[in-house]
């Protein structure tokens, strides 16, 4: 039976590709210069490819670090931005918290191997960027990273949950000195899985940051954003210019996931509705221009009950070339979903409505009938997660 050595470079490249931990790429390409050779590359991209980045000082420093390396930055081409701190919430109040972590590493939460100290003087020295005091320091920050970073083809702001890699444990929790070669215990992961806070509005305050410094830094490669977290509905009102250089500046994107978040504080009276004004939103879609193929909108209505005086979600959209249209959550209006499927009827492929109302709900079969009458392309038609497509082939 062949070794591994043996094996032809395209067998070898195949097992590269399903590799994702940096032991066994270190292990492959000590193995022999052969293998040195032949996995080195898939070792680097699966360093740099892709890259997440914490809204901790550190985090974002070590970005601007792999920003100036010039073997390293051009590999770069996804990056996810969380706002969720590694760390056990109020961890600088209260730092006996940390102990749950280290009785996994230890075996008991006296920690003979002293590494408390280690862990919580490191942590009480760093410093949270998701702060509202941080705002000029953050877009700062990613700003000189970006400059860097020229082939950045998507952004995404994460949502939970999430699990630390050997990489970022060495970077927040250095005193762990868990280095090439040693094994991350499991227990780990799911004991720190469960201290990570909910926080769900934080996108509100990174997502303008986000967006100064990637308009500073002119990346205009970028073929895909997902919000993760929700936005605030009112932010999509901008001034004409914005509207103007956002266009220019997503050029090239083609998939956008936007999660909207409805604006409480606009409200009056407890009884009052929140407020989505869907033509901010709207003129904000139009302006991206005709890249844009998939569009998934999410605004949390289904916690409402259905009744005229909601916000829309969606209304007319120059999207002309658009594919792919998912909406989740959301209170469409007969009309104006009828115009804004006239607006890239030629070119939608797939159409996806989950746990939406109309406003006058006994209307579906009346869109469903439009929308099978005018998209002679569409391969997909779902509702709720079953498929109304081939029900309405015999309006065509």
């Amino acid at each position: 039976m062949p070794g591994l050595y043996d094996l032809p470079v395209e067998l070898l490249s195949q097992i590269g590709e399903n590799l994702d931990d940096d032991d066994d790429f270190l292990a492959l390409r000590l193995a022999s210069g052969k293998l040195n050779h032949v996995f080195r590359e898939m070792h680097m991209s699966s360093l740099y490819k892709s890259r997440r980045v914490f809204t901790m000082k550190a985090s974002v420093e070590n970005l601007i670090k792999v920003s100036k390396n010039p073997t390293a930055n051009y590999r770069v081409e996804h990056l996810v931005i969380s706002d969720r701190p590694p760390y056990p919430p109020d961890l600088r109040r209260f730092p006996m918290r940390i102990i749950p972590w280290l009785e996994p590493l230890t075996g008991s939460n006296n920690d003979p191997q002293g590494l408390f100290p280690k862990i919580t003087d490191y942590i009480n020295d760093e410093q949270d960027l998701s702060t509202s005091s941080a705002s000029a320091e953050w877009t700062a920050l990613f700003a000189i990273a970006f400059t860097n970073l020229p082939n950045i083809r998507s952004i995404k702001l994460e949502s939970p949950p999430l699990a630390l890699t050997r990489k970022e444990y060495n970077l927040f929790y250095p005193g762990l000195e868990l280095g090439p070669g040693k094994r991350i215990p499991v227990k780990l992961d799911e004991t720190a899985g469960r201290y990570y806070p909910e926080r769900h509005a934080l996108s509100g305050k990174t997502w303008p940051r986000l967006l100064s410094a990637v308009y500073v830094a002119r990346l205009s490669k970028i073929e895909a954003i997902s919000t993760g977290y929700e936005l605030p509905g009112k932010w999509f009102r901008r001034p004409e210019t914005q509207y103007i250089a956002f266009g220019s500046l997503f050029k090239n994107l083609t998939h956008l996931d936007l999660k909207i978040g409805l604006d409480w504080e606009d409200c009056l009276s407890f009884n009052e509705l929140p407020f989505l004004n869907s033509d901010w939103l709207c003129k904000w879609l139009s302006s991206l221009g005709g890249s844009l193929k998939s569009l998934l909108l999410c605004c949390n209505m289904s916690r409402y009950e259905p009744r005229n005086g909601q916000p829309l979600l969606i209304k007319k959209c120059q999207l002309p070339n658009l594919e792919t249209f998912g909406v989740t959550d959301g209170l469409l209006e007969n009309e104006d979903l009828k115009l804004f499927i006239w607006e890239c009827k030629g070119t939608l492929r797939s159409l996806v409505f989950d746990g939406c109302y109309l406003d006058q709900e006994d209307r579906w079969d009346e869109i469903f009938e439009y929308i099978s009458k005018e998209c002679r392309g569409l391969r997909a038609l779902q509702r709720d997660g079953e498929s109304v497509l081939a029900c309405q082939q015999s309006f065509g």
